[in-house]
């Protein structure tokens, strides 16, 4: 059922199912964003200071990034309560879902593994009290070496999912 002018309820529901999209959208898909600006720094880390930086980053574990859950829900729920069911099936919905699938498929099987694999060298190699040997920055840019690309790929299928949500192609 769409949305009426006499219903503040649905209009209360919509604007926080359209809150929850966009701010889920843009934490999930800005820490992914994130893990690659992090794992391009981590790939050329040469001073303890550097490792410092890359470790306040990679060393907690991201939860804001788990968000990324929440988008297709929050924005199914949106055009529901704003357009009806048969929004749903339109082909740039349809589009911006494969496009949330792909990026998120990503960073399932790269960049959450990834960081997950990066957070105790970070922290062993901050921890250690000499400067960063060469062996440790290796295995540190190994390690950021995925994230930098799977973080790219999910930067491009971001903007092509905004696009498709704010110019509604074919609708």
């Amino acid at each position: 059922m769409p949305l009426t002018s006499d219903n503040s309820t649905y209009e209360v529901a919509y604007g926080v199912a359209l809150t929850v999209h966009i701010v889920s959208a843009v934490a999930g898909f800005g820490m992914l964003a994130l893990s690659g600006l992090y794992g391009s720094w981590g790939r050329r880390i040469e001073t303890a200071k550097e490792l410092r930086d890359v470790r306040q980053f990679f060393g907690p574990p991201n939860r804001i990034g788990r968000s990324l859950w929440l988008v297709p829900l929050a924005g199914g729920i949106a055009l529901w309560l704003n357009h009806g069911v048969n929004a749903l099936g339109q082909a740039w919905v349809i589009a911006a879902v494969v496009c949330w699938a792909a990026a998120t498929a990503v960073a399932v099987r790269v960049i959450w593994p990834a960081e997950r694999l990066i957070r105790p060298v970070v922290i062993r190699l901050a921890d250690e009290p000499v400067e960063l040997d060469v062996k440790g920055r290796e295995e540190l840019s190994a390690l950021c070496r995925p994230i930098v690309a799977a973080a790219a790929f999910c930067d491009v299928i971001f903007t092509i999912a905004l696009a498709l949500m704010v110019l509604k192609p074919g609708s």
